[in-house]
Protein backbone atom coordinates (compact mmCIF):
# COMPACT_ATOMS: atom_id res chain seq x y z
CA UNK A 1 0.00 0.00 0.00
CA UNK A 2 2.79 2.34 0.86
CA UNK A 3 4.41 1.75 -2.52
CA UNK A 4 1.15 2.45 -4.41
CA UNK A 5 0.63 5.57 -2.32
CA UNK A 6 4.11 6.82 -3.19
CA UNK A 7 3.52 6.17 -6.90
CA UNK A 8 0.21 8.10 -6.83
CA UNK A 9 1.82 10.96 -4.98
CA UNK A 10 4.62 11.04 -7.54
CA UNK A 11 2.11 11.08 -10.42
CA UNK A 12 0.16 13.87 -8.73
CA UNK A 13 3.27 15.99 -8.27
CA UNK A 14 4.28 15.36 -11.87
CA UNK A 15 0.96 16.56 -13.29
CA UNK A 16 0.83 19.59 -10.97
CA UNK A 17 4.33 20.68 -11.91
CA UNK A 18 3.45 20.27 -15.59
CA UNK A 19 0.42 22.54 -15.17
CA UNK A 20 2.49 25.13 -13.32
CA UNK A 21 5.16 25.05 -16.02
CA UNK A 22 2.48 25.45 -18.68
CA UNK A 23 0.93 28.41 -16.84
CA UNK A 24 4.30 30.08 -16.36
CA UNK A 25 5.15 29.58 -20.04
CA UNK A 26 1.79 31.02 -21.00
CA UNK A 27 2.31 34.07 -18.78
CA UNK A 28 5.80 34.55 -20.18
CA UNK A 29 4.50 34.37 -23.74
CA UNK A 30 1.78 36.89 -22.90
CA UNK A 31 4.36 39.27 -21.47
CA UNK A 32 6.56 38.79 -24.51
CA UNK A 33 3.66 39.42 -26.84
CA UNK A 34 2.70 42.58 -24.95
CA UNK A 35 6.24 43.97 -24.95
CA UNK A 36 6.28 44.94 -28.67
CA UNK A 37 2.96 46.74 -28.22
CA UNK A 38 4.31 48.75 -25.27
CA UNK A 39 7.51 49.48 -27.18
CA UNK A 40 5.58 50.62 -30.24
CA UNK A 41 3.38 52.84 -28.09
CA UNK A 42 6.38 54.45 -26.38
CA UNK A 43 8.07 55.00 -29.74
CA UNK A 44 4.92 56.62 -31.07
CA UNK A 45 4.72 58.96 -28.09
CA UNK A 46 8.41 59.80 -28.49
CA UNK A 47 8.06 60.62 -32.18
CA UNK A 48 5.10 62.88 -31.48
CA UNK A 49 7.09 64.64 -28.76
CA UNK A 50 10.07 65.02 -31.08
CA UNK A 51 7.90 66.84 -33.63
CA UNK A 52 5.94 68.90 -31.11
CA UNK A 53 8.92 70.88 -29.77
CA UNK A 54 10.30 72.06 -33.15
CA UNK A 55 6.80 73.06 -34.26
CA UNK A 56 6.21 75.01 -31.04
CA UNK A 57 9.58 76.79 -31.22
CA UNK A 58 9.03 77.67 -34.88
CA UNK A 59 5.62 79.16 -34.14
CA UNK A 60 6.92 81.20 -31.21
CA UNK A 61 9.86 82.48 -33.25
CA UNK A 62 7.63 83.44 -36.18
CA UNK A 63 5.24 85.29 -33.87
CA UNK A 64 8.13 87.13 -32.22
CA UNK A 65 9.56 88.23 -35.59
CA UNK A 66 6.15 89.40 -36.81
CA UNK A 67 5.46 91.29 -33.59
CA UNK A 68 8.84 93.05 -33.59
CA UNK A 69 8.51 94.11 -37.22
CA UNK A 70 4.90 95.27 -36.85
CA UNK A 71 5.38 97.26 -33.65
CA UNK A 72 8.66 98.79 -34.83
CA UNK A 73 7.22 99.98 -38.11
CA UNK A 74 4.02 101.28 -36.47
CA UNK A 75 5.81 103.21 -33.71
CA UNK A 76 8.43 104.77 -35.97
CA UNK A 77 6.08 105.01 -39.00
CA UNK A 78 8.52 103.49 -41.46
CA UNK A 79 8.75 100.50 -43.78
CA UNK A 80 12.40 99.76 -42.99
CA UNK A 81 13.07 96.12 -42.10
CA UNK A 82 15.85 95.24 -39.67
CA UNK A 83 16.84 91.77 -40.81
CA UNK A 84 19.09 91.34 -37.79
CA UNK A 85 16.05 90.85 -35.56
CA UNK A 86 15.20 87.61 -37.39
CA UNK A 87 18.42 85.84 -36.45
CA UNK A 88 18.22 87.35 -32.97
CA UNK A 89 14.76 85.88 -32.49
CA UNK A 90 15.96 82.45 -33.59
CA UNK A 91 18.82 82.49 -31.08
CA UNK A 92 16.62 83.76 -28.25
CA UNK A 93 13.89 81.18 -28.77
CA UNK A 94 15.95 78.11 -29.64
CA UNK A 95 18.80 78.70 -27.16
CA UNK A 96 17.38 80.73 -24.26
CA UNK A 97 19.92 79.30 -21.79
CA UNK A 98 22.93 80.38 -23.84
CA UNK A 99 25.13 83.34 -22.97
CA UNK A 100 24.22 85.09 -26.24
CA UNK A 101 20.53 85.14 -25.23
CA UNK A 102 21.11 87.05 -22.00
CA UNK A 103 18.73 90.07 -22.10
CA UNK A 104 21.41 92.70 -21.37
CA UNK A 105 23.51 91.36 -24.23
CA UNK A 106 20.60 91.50 -26.67
CA UNK A 107 19.79 95.14 -25.90
CA UNK A 108 23.39 96.38 -25.67
CA UNK A 109 24.61 94.70 -28.86
CA UNK A 110 21.70 95.97 -30.96
CA UNK A 111 22.04 99.57 -29.78
CA UNK A 112 25.85 99.69 -29.94
CA UNK A 113 25.97 98.19 -33.44
CA UNK A 114 23.30 100.57 -34.75
CA UNK A 115 24.91 103.65 -33.21
CA UNK A 116 28.33 102.64 -34.55
CA UNK A 117 26.94 102.25 -38.05
CA UNK A 118 25.14 105.60 -37.89
CA UNK A 119 28.20 107.44 -36.63
CA UNK A 120 30.48 106.04 -39.34
CA UNK A 121 27.81 106.60 -41.99
CA UNK A 122 27.81 110.31 -41.18
CA UNK A 123 31.35 110.85 -42.50
CA UNK A 124 32.26 107.73 -44.52
CA UNK A 125 31.02 106.98 -48.05
CA UNK A 126 28.83 103.97 -48.59
CA UNK A 127 31.25 101.22 -49.63
CA UNK A 128 32.15 97.67 -48.63
CA UNK A 129 35.10 98.95 -46.60
CA UNK A 130 32.91 101.41 -44.71
CA UNK A 131 30.52 98.61 -43.78
CA UNK A 132 33.43 96.41 -42.77
CA UNK A 133 34.84 99.18 -40.57
CA UNK A 134 31.46 99.68 -38.87
CA UNK A 135 31.07 95.98 -38.18
CA UNK A 136 34.62 95.75 -36.86
CA UNK A 137 34.25 98.73 -34.51
CA UNK A 138 30.87 97.51 -33.23
CA UNK A 139 32.25 94.04 -32.58
CA UNK A 140 35.28 95.48 -30.78
CA UNK A 141 33.11 97.56 -28.45
CA UNK A 142 30.78 94.73 -27.41
CA UNK A 143 33.67 92.30 -27.01
CA UNK A 144 35.54 94.67 -24.71
CA UNK A 145 32.33 95.30 -22.76
CA UNK A 146 31.57 91.54 -22.74
CA UNK A 147 28.08 92.13 -24.12
CA UNK A 148 28.18 90.21 -27.41
CA UNK A 149 24.94 89.06 -29.02
CA UNK A 150 26.26 87.97 -32.46
CA UNK A 151 23.15 88.54 -34.64
CA UNK A 152 22.91 92.18 -33.54
CA UNK A 153 26.27 93.13 -35.08
CA UNK A 154 24.56 93.13 -38.47
CA UNK A 155 22.92 96.43 -37.48
CA UNK A 156 26.24 98.20 -38.05
CA UNK A 157 26.08 97.28 -41.75
CA UNK A 158 22.32 97.67 -42.08
CA UNK A 159 22.58 101.34 -41.09
CA UNK A 160 24.52 102.03 -44.30
CA UNK A 161 21.87 100.51 -46.57
CA UNK A 162 18.75 101.59 -44.67
CA UNK A 163 16.92 104.48 -46.31
CA UNK A 164 15.87 106.54 -43.34
CA UNK A 165 16.84 109.42 -41.10
CA UNK A 166 19.04 108.97 -38.06
CA UNK A 167 16.13 109.44 -35.65
CA UNK A 168 13.98 106.92 -37.51
CA UNK A 169 16.70 104.31 -37.46
CA UNK A 170 17.56 104.86 -33.79
CA UNK A 171 13.89 104.65 -32.85
CA UNK A 172 13.34 101.51 -34.91
CA UNK A 173 16.36 99.77 -33.39
CA UNK A 174 15.35 100.82 -29.88
CA UNK A 175 11.79 99.49 -30.26
CA UNK A 176 12.73 96.18 -31.86
CA UNK A 177 15.65 95.65 -29.47
CA UNK A 178 13.33 96.26 -26.51
CA UNK A 179 10.87 93.65 -27.80
CA UNK A 180 13.66 91.13 -28.33
CA UNK A 181 15.05 91.88 -24.87
CA UNK A 182 11.63 91.30 -23.33
CA UNK A 183 11.35 88.00 -25.20
CA UNK A 184 14.79 86.97 -23.96
CA UNK A 185 13.79 87.84 -20.40
CA UNK A 186 10.55 85.85 -20.60
CA UNK A 187 12.16 82.80 -22.19
CA UNK A 188 14.92 82.68 -19.55
CA UNK A 189 13.09 83.65 -16.38
CA UNK A 190 9.64 82.19 -17.05
CA UNK A 191 10.38 79.06 -19.08
CA UNK A 192 13.82 78.08 -17.75
CA UNK A 193 13.37 79.50 -14.22
CA UNK A 194 16.83 81.09 -14.35
CA UNK A 195 17.48 83.35 -11.31
CA UNK A 196 17.23 87.06 -12.05
CA UNK A 197 20.56 88.70 -12.81
CA UNK A 198 22.45 85.45 -13.22
CA UNK A 199 24.26 85.30 -16.55
CA UNK A 200 25.24 81.86 -17.93
CA UNK A 201 28.90 80.98 -18.23
CA UNK A 202 28.68 79.75 -21.82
Amino acid sequence: MTRWRCIRQWQKNLFCSGDQDGNSRSEASDRTAGAPEDSAKSQGDGSRGAFARPILLSLICACLVGLAILVGQMVVDTSILLTSLISSAVVIITAPASKASYPARVLTSHLVAALTGLVLRSFLPISPWSVAAAVGFALLIVLVADRLHPPAIANAGIMFSANGSTLELIGLVAVTASILTGAAFLSRHCLLRVPTGKEPLS
